[in-house]
């Protein structure tokens, strides 16, 4: 079947375009990206080509774009049922990433020699960026 392809995205780096149609795959529209080998060779003809180009067939456009303005505005949630992490203790928000802070290691390099691995696990809130060490129920 062959359908018609519309530009619903462009953007100026090659990790942008795969990030955006791997989203769009995810939820079950085929992406395309246009001017991606020719950019990835020179990333300088970005500007004069328009960027990376993301096209979708022609019915997937109004979902394609809900979808890209939800990624752009960071306002996808990876699983909305559910609540494994909780919310933030400051905030209330449940918009919550689990770290490992691995500062130490580097540390530990500089002074001898080699890096000595001890992540330190922590919880951060995307609304409010309040970092906690232990889950406070």
């Amino acid at each position: 079947m062959n359908s018609k392809l519309i530009t619903v995205a462009s953007v100026s780096t090659v990790f942008e375009a795969d990030l955006l149609r791997a989203r769009l795959e995810g939820e079950g529209i085929r992406a395309f990206i246009a001017n991606k080998n020719l950019i990835s060779m020179n990333w300088l003809y970005s500007n004069a080509l328009g960027g990376v180009r993301i096209d979708v067939e022609l019915h997937n456009e109004h979902a394609a774009r809900e979808i890209i303005a939800l990624v752009r505005a960071q306002e996808f949630e990876l699983d909305p049922t559910g609540d494994e992490w909780g919310s933030c203790p400051e905030c209330g928000s449940n918009r919550i990433e689990f770290i490992e802070d691995k500062r130490s290691s580097f540390l530990s390099w500089l002074v001898v020699g080699f890096p000595l691995f001890f992540p330190q696990e922590k919880y951060h809130c995307l609304q409010c960026f309040h970092t906690w060490k232990e889950w406070k129920e």
